[in-house]
């Protein structure tokens, strides 16, 4: 299924076997992380300007979701220092949420249809088994910080979403 999002220009293909998240699950979801931070990190999250673009899952570990939020230096600071605060927040999130993982994180960049966006990726695992890969990307665009992130438990499901982003098309 192919979807685009007005606001940024993006357009993507789904692949066929993920299925888009219904607003409910998705409010429940959210509700969820954001008690997670707030109690990980001792912080009150503000979400509500928070814009979810879309949802989509295949299975618990294999997920795929981009949000947009409008992003102000003025007001919010600068985007870098403002997107490793964000990185903090969620490696500590996931530490105290899984007792006894192993998290192993490193910082690159990835092109999504010709965007670079800063890549943070996670991969946790327990006992020498991975359970679980998470990625965040991030980007100041056009007044957004435009994010996509997803969490993958195979290679296969991996490179459904990364070749979904390769493949995904900006208008400028």
């Amino acid at each position: 299924m192919k979807y685009t999002f007005k606001e940024v220009g993006w357009t993507l293909v789904l692949p066929a076997d993920f299925k888009v998240v219904d607003s409910a699950y998705n409010a429940i979801m959210t509700e969820r992380a954001k008690k997670i931070i707030e109690e990980a990190n001792d912080i009150k999250a503000d979400i509500f300007q928070t814009r979810l673009l879309i949802s989509a899952t295949k299975s618990t570990n294999n997920c795929f979701s981009s949000t947009l939020e409008t992003f102000d230096a003025e007001k919010d600071g600068d985007f870098d220092i403002s997107n490793q605060i964000s990185k903090d927040i969620v490696y500590k999130s996931l530490s105290k949420r899984i007792q006894g993982a192993k998290i192993d994180s490193i910082s690159t960049y990835e092109d999504v249809a010709g965007l670079s966006f800063e890549k943070f990726h996670l991969t946790i695992s327990v006992e020498n088994k991975i359970l679980f890969n998470v990625c965040i990307l991030s980007k100041y665009y056009q007044g957004y910080d435009f994010g996509i992130s997803y969490k993958y438990s195979n290679d296969e499901t991996k490179e459904q979403i990364e070749t979904m982003l390769r493949n995904s098309k900006l208008t400028k």
